[in-house]
């Protein structure tokens, strides 16, 4: 008998799941549609429905078409009831953002300079952002925290994050006892990658690799339509792996001649420093000075755009993706580097799979990040979302 009153819990938790998920991805649906859909009995569908409209996930919206007799009641997601804080957590900064169910952004502010030095640290820094911003928390879904370094996203583990010198860092753990509120936490390169299958370029596609231009560099790649993450939580680590040529920086990992050294927003500043021996504070400086008509400014985007080339050429040999996306600050300059970078990618890239992949800057500018982070907690309630139990 517990058994089965188990069994029936349980029917009911991915029945009342697949329901959301019907509505997140179709919008409007009657309940005889979205019964036929999942191949579920008229009357489940009616109860279950009843529950989540009395919850407030739910919500009527007038008449559908009628083939005779009274039109259908249409239903929907009621994304303002959904919202999720997002955290994006950098190496110079952490951006945070209050995010409804449909991507709207209710609120965002950021932490500038924050000094990381421990694991307690960064606890702290997350909790007062949270804390002084939203005085409620009954009232979130959940945190998504998008991680610079290396995550292991079942274990809720910080593994390395080499800008603070964390290691074995158990943050979601820490978080919900502090907030008594779920948290998910990830690379930060895979949340952007989920803003983006989510919300952006990468809606209708299921393979696409995804690379983060910025103060560091990393990349997503996303298969059948998951994000994958890799045996090691590793997957895309484009941004160390060695390049040919290099300058001999030593790179935070720890070795020396990784892509990051060569083309990061402060590889950039370094590479117009030893062309002009002017000081440079970031990427985006050398931008503007590219901008401006400075040659030496441009020829350090030339020189990116050639090395990141290479580096996507193997990606389009690798992975065949449909789509390539770049985000990330240093994706800003787009209209610098692109020109070479475009006929370096098609010299390294099969001609085929290089016509069949598109590449693109991301739409999602300037909030990737956060709306990555929130994301992660959509796709966690929809794979963990629990009814009330019989």
């Amino acid at each position: 008998m517990r058994y089965q009153r188990s069994n029936k819990r349980l029917m009911k938790q991915v029945n009342r799941r697949s329901i959301l998920r019907f509505l997140w991805h179709h919008d409007l649906a009657s309940r005889a549609e979205i019964a036929r859909s999942l191949q579920l009995n008229p009357a489940t569908i009616t109860n279950l429905t009843r529950e989540l409209k009395e919850e407030g996930w739910l919500i009527e919206t007038g008449d559908g078409d009628s083939s005779g007799g009274r039109p259908p009641i249409l239903l929907k997601l009621n994304h303002e009831t959904i919202q999720m804080i997002g955290v994006d957590v950098g190496i110079h900064s952490i951006k945070f953002g209050l995010v409804n169910g449909a991507g709207i952004f209710l609120k965002s502010w950021r932490m500038d300079k924050a000094e990381i030095r421990s694991g307690d640290d960064l606890l702290t820094l997350i909790m007062e952002g949270i804390q002084n911003q939203v005085s409620n928390l009954e009232t979130i879904l959940g945190i998504g925290i998008g991680m610079h370094g290396f995550v292991d996203r079942d274990k809720g583990m910080i593994q390395y994050a080499p800008a603070f010198e964390l290691e074995a860092y158990p943050l979601q753990e820490n978080l919900e006892n502090a907030l008594d509120c779920m948290v998910v936490i990830e690379n930060d390169v895979r949340a952007m990658a989920m803003a983006e299958r989510w919300f952006g370029l990468a809606q209708d596609v299921s393979d696409f690799f995804l690379i983060n231009l910025g103060d560091g560099v990393g990349g997503a790649v996303a298969m059948g339509g998951r994000i994958q993450s890799g045996g090691a939580q590793m997957a895309g680590e484009i941004g160390h792996i060695t390049v040919p040529n290099h300058d001999g920086t030593i790179c935070r990992c720890g070795k020396i001649g990784c892509l990051e050294t060569e083309i990061s927003s402060a590889a950039l500043a370094r590479k117009y420093r030893q062309k002009t021996g002017k000081l440079c504070e970031n990427g985006k400086v050398v931008y503007e000075l590219a901008s401006q008509g400075d040659s030496e400014a441009q020829a350090v985007f030339s020189e990116m755009g050639v090395r990141l080339g290479q580096a996507l050429g193997l990606v389009v040999q690798l992975l065949n993706p449909k789509l390539i996306i770049l985000a990330g600050g240093v994706s800003q300059a787009w209209d610098a580097f692109a020109p070479q970078f475009l006929v370096e990618l098609k010299r390294n890239s099969v001609n085929r799979a290089y016509r069949e992949t598109r590449v693109e800057p991301t739409r999602l500018q300037g909030k990737t990040g956060v709306l990555g982070a929130a994301t992660l907690v959509i796709e966690e309630w929809m794979e963990d979302q629990e009814g009330d139990g019989e």
